[in-house]
């Protein structure tokens, strides 16, 4: 029997669930038979998360919700936009990713990943092309803000700096899921990659003026506010030196 982690929000008892935590962590949020999935992972889980699904006996999805395009995050979204009849929803600026199930690697923001993308950043991505598929609804600059759908209190932020269409979405005010916003490995919460790191700050700030306390990423644990306001605020004090 798999037991998947989950948390509850207190002001209405909405339920998160990990349902997959191998190469991408995807979240199922829930209430009252309604059900929203957070990111689908990399096209070779696919039977994975079909199982875990099963498992919690979901036989519908309203709608797939991506926090960005990239080929570990929306990997298997065709399948199960076919299999449930869902609804994807994505940012405007990566819409075009997503339909054509490709997306350019990530700038590496460490010594190592630097080293990385600029040796074989293609010859990656070349290798990992997934099936595209269209978007229903998509997220600009004018309708971020909006709660959909209104039961499961769900806010959509946009949070750039990852890549330009990063989005977070806030659960009842007080739990984000944050996608590659920020990571939580070894302690370090500044994601390896990122196109435009320098944002990534303003993203953060954004997701502090929230009242959330926890925050969920694509990889790794868990993230407490206390530890993202710490790394902020280091972030910050670097810059005014």
């Amino acid at each position: 029997m798999i037991s998947f982690k989950k948390w509850t929000t207190q002001k209405n008892i909405i339920k998160i669930f990990k349902i997959l935590n191998n190469r991408c962590n995807c979240y199922l949020v829930t209430k009252n038979n309604f059900y929203v999935l957070i990111d689908t992972s990399i096209d070779y889980e696919e039977g994975i998360i079909l199982d875990h699904l099963n498992k919690l006996n979901i036989t519908k999805l309203h709608c797939i919700m991506l926090t960005h395009s990239h080929f570990d995050h929306a990997g298997n979204t065709q399948i199960l936009q076919k299999k449930f009849w869902s609804n994807v929803f994505i940012h405007s600026s990566e819409l075009e990713y997503l339909k054509e199930g490709y997306t350019y690697v990530p700038k590496g923001t460490l010594p190592i990943t630097k080293l990385l993308t600029s040796i074989i950043g293609d010859k990656i991505m070349s290798f990992q092309r997934y099936q595209g598929c269209e978007s229903d609804k998509i997220f600009t600059e004018e309708n971020f803000c909006d709660s959909f759908p209104d039961i499961l209190k769900i806010q959509i932020l946009h949070t750039p700096g990852h890549s330009s269409g990063s989005v977070s979405f806030i659960i009842d005010n007080e739990i984000a899921v944050v996608g590659d916003t920020m990571v939580n490995k070894i302690g370090n919460i500044f994601p390896p990659f990122a196109d435009f790191p320098e944002l990534l700050p303003k993203a953060w700030e954004k997701l502090l003026d929230t009242n959330c306390t926890l925050f969920l990423p694509a990889h790794g644990k868990e993230i407490e506010r206390n530890l993202l306001e710490a790394k902020y605020f280091d972030i910050i004090k670097n810059k005014n030196k």
